[in-house]
């Protein structure tokens, strides 16, 4: 069946998150989604916007994906709960978000900056990054995290399943390598207590370099960390 479809819905909510005005418009036929906008908004907070076409079948002919997104104040919690198994991801992402390839083997570039970031234990006070991904490996071309303490770099690349049509979307490609690098500068160490509660009380300057590589179960760690002015009460 073919659907073409212009909606507009006020005050309402979806998958938990409230919205002032959300459009839908576009057409779905042959399997494929022609989407001329799907936007939510909310006055001073959200703003969403995606556009392009994506194949919700698949294709023996492999129809390509071409979308574009764009975004501001959108909650990871919201993103989250798509992905349900996916590590708890939290704070406000502003950026966009573009894609293409295929469901097979999804290819998109990103840009974006999250207030007030959570990732598991660790909260931040901001994180800016840039980068792509090309259907086996996430790309962080670069990667900055900060709080009021100091700074964290990283970049490299994780093997992880983001193609919109698998089966295992979110996990990690169990036989390929992952290649990190971290560097931080920092007077505490509020990426590390959360794991390690006897560091909550570790006071001083610490200048630190980790280098991780290889497959997910055999994993290879190495760098230094150097201490300055270093308190452990």
């Amino acid at each position: 069946f073919d659907i073409d479809v212009d909606l507009s819905f006020k005050n309402g909510v979806y998958m938990q998150e409230p919205f002032d005005q959300m459009v839908i418009s576009g057409l779905y036929k042959n399997g494929i989604l022609h989407l001329d906008d799907l936007s939510m908004t909310k006055e001073k907070s959200i703003g969403l916007h995606i556009d392009g076409i994506v194949p919700l079948k698949n294709h023996g002919d492999q129809v390509a994906i071409s979308m574009e997104s764009s975004f501001s104040n959108l909650s990871l919690e919201f993103l989250h709960r798509f992905i349900p198994g996916f590590f708890k991801i939290s704070g406000l992402a502003t950026g966009d978000i573009n894609l293409n390839g295929t469901n097979e083997e999804t290819h998109f570039s990103y840009d974006i900056k999250i207030d007030k970031p959570e990732f598991e234990l660790v909260k931040m006070k901001n994180l800016v990054s840039k980068g792509y991904y090309n259907g086996k490996n996430l790309f962080i071309e670069t990667a900055k995290a900060t709080n009021e303490n100091g700074h964290i770099y990283t970049s490299g690349n994780i093997p992880f399943d983001l193609n919109i049509g698998s089966s295992t979307f979110g996990k990690y490609f169990a036989n390929d390598s992952i290649k990190l690098k971290t560097e931080a500068d920092l007077s505490d160490l509020p990426f590390l207590s959360p794991y390690i509660p006897d560091l909550d009380s570790a006071s001083g300057n610490y200048k630190i370099l980790l280098l991780v590589e290889g497959p997910i179960q055999n994993l290879t760690r190495s760098g230094y960390i150097l201490i300055q002015d270093g308190v452990f009460y």
